[in-house]
């Protein structure tokens, strides 16, 4: 799978640290675990950001469904976590623009 979207070997390094801190192998990550990391590196490179695995877990939670296969889950952002302050909109709406 990380070949058909884009990868080559060796992996980026963020991709790389992911494997080896959580411990999975390769295998073990599911179709939508790769694409997430691979549009991550993607952003990294492309906009000069440092970005970690520290600021990566406060986005996604590792989760299995039991079959040893591992994806990402976003995480829900809390108002707290938003980048600027929501702008009200009329009919009482709030837009959060990050």
């Amino acid at each position: 799978m990380p070949f058909q979207i884009g990868y080559t070997y060796p992996f980026p390094d963020l991709t790389q640290r992911f494997f080896t801190f959580t411990g999975l192998s390769y295998s073990q990550a599911m179709p939508i675990l790769w694409r997430v990391l691979y549009t991550v590196e993607q952003i990294i490179n492309n906009e000069g950001l440092d970005f970690n695995l520290s600021e990566f877990s406060h986005l996604y939670s590792l989760v299995s469904h039991g079959s040893h296969r591992f994806l990402f889950k976003a995480k829900p952002i809390s108002h707290s976590q938003s980048l600027r302050q929501p702008e009200t909109i009329p009919h009482g709406r709030i837009n959060f623009s990050l």
